[in-house]
């Protein structure tokens, strides 16, 4: 029952982006040369959920959560937390720990301490990240046999409880795209244009027991399951692919990502209705950063592609624990009675309700922003520290940052009027 509980509200709960009210752009953006690879992307992200304390008073409180991803593409220059009852009161809250997924994400641990009784929590998790898009591949792309990809890359060949690649449907649509194209880079446009044609809500009465894969090729689907579909239909087709999300619109925005070789990882939006490859095609485009990529070991529970680290975590269901047990008592907010989907919009009023990102400039990589590389190395050693705030390595080696910085600190806290 979970399961097409959890198919059906992916279905419904990721609508189109909803025009808010937007810091000040602080650099001018240029898009072609930020698809170039010319241009760093400032981009303030913000991710905000609730949970509810159904028991009594708890001395502290812990739940993971994802930062932004940090790799060559991408890197984080701070990071602010915020916690407020739904009276207004602001709650103590810091990291705990951080640790590494067998991904490569950066789990955080947050601590809210103390968590008063029968209270409704928001958290708000704001990140101002740094993005190098990379110029599109350009030529031939046949399809090379699995060990020739690099052994890290291998694994998104296989088919699992997630994204199942050996239903019938699946296969039908893999032998309908390869009488057409052997070529990786051709197979993801067609498996776009195929998307298009999809409709993003399901037909009434469709057949929710198939798996997600087959059912999105069948019948349409979310931003989120769509992209299950087109891993699916990617691996099928020898091409290693991997669900991956980001902001916006709504809670999460999943896409997927097939790895090219000679290449590297290619970004793509396979959801039915509007697939969209290349990715990056306008500005609005260049705010789609990545925050969390999808563990193999993650795939083995079939509904995990429904926001990872809401639903469930790397093992399983996801738990709130206090002192490193779990606590029942304190779980998401998924309703407050209304029949509202859990989005959640206040204290934020700003907010695209769950995940939400600004695009504030770009500068070009040039002076303090050419090494990138180095820059990524400093993040994340920041990163996997307990600091909130302003990365202070970055900061010093990146003058011309300090707008940026002041922008998402002032955008952090909570908007009360």
């Amino acid at each position: 029952m979970l399961r097409e509980l959890t198919l059906l509200a992916a279905a419904i709960i990721c609508p189109a982006a909803i025009a808010q009210p937007e810091p000040a752009r602080v650099s001018e953006v240029r898009l072609d040369e930020a698809i170039a690879g010319k241009r760093a992307t400032l981009v303030l992200v913000k991710d905000s959920f609730r949970f509810r304390n159904d028991g009594p008073l708890l001395k502290s409180v812990e739940f993971q959560r994802y930062t932004p991803v940090i790799d060559a593409e991408q890197f984080v220059l701070g990071r602010w937390l915020d916690a407020q009852t739904s009276g207004g009161t602001s709650l103590p809250i810091d990291i705990a720990s951080i640790n590494p997924d067998p991904c490569g994400n950066l789990i955080q641990t947050l601590r809210v301490r103390p968590l008063p009784p029968g209270q409704v929590v928001t958290v708000t998790i704001t990140s101002l990240v740094a993005r190098r898009e990379r110029a599109a591949p350009e030529g031939a792309f046949p399809i090379p046999k699995p060990e020739d990809y690099p052994a890290d890359v291998r694994a998104f060949l296989v088919g699992t409880p997630m994204v199942v690649t050996d239903h019938p449907i699946v296969k039908d649509t893999v032998s309908s795209i390869l009488a057409k194209t052997h070529d990786a880079k051709e197979i993801a446009a067609e498996i776009a244009r195929l998307a298009k044609e999809r409709s993003y809500l399901p037909p009434q009465g469709s057949d929710m027991s198939l798996p997600t894969s087959a059912a999105v090729l069948k019948n349409g689907g979310s931003c989120c399951a769509s992209a299950v579909a087109a891993a699916a239909v990617l691996r099928s087709c020898g091409i290693p692919a991997q669900v991956t999300y980001c902001p916006p619109p709504s809670y999460v925005h999943g896409i997927v990502r097939f790895y090219l070789n000679g290449y590297g990882w290619v970004r793509m939006d396979a959801t039915s209705g509007t697939g969209n490859f290349p990715l990056v095609q306008q500005e609005r485009d260049l705010t789609l950063v990545r925050v969390f990529d999808t563990p193999m070991k993650m795939e083995q529970i079939d509904y995990a592609y429904a926001w990872p680290y809401h639903h469930n975590d790397i093992d399983g269901k996801y738990r709130f624990l206090s002192g490193g047990e779990p606590v029942p008592q304190v779980h998401m907010q998924d309703s407050d009675g209304s029949g509202q989907l859990p989005f959640v919009q206040t204290p934020f009023p700003h907010l695209v309700p769950g995940s939400w990102s600004c695009l504030l400039g770009s500068e070009r990589l040039e002076r303090d922003w050419a090494d990138f590389d180095a820059l990524v190395a400093a993040s994340r050693a920041a990163a996997i520290t307990t600091t909130i705030g302003p990365f202070e390595d970055l900061a010093r080696r990146l003058p011309g940052a300090a707008p940026y910085l002041q922008a998402a600190a002032s955008w952090a806290r909570p908007k009360t009027e």
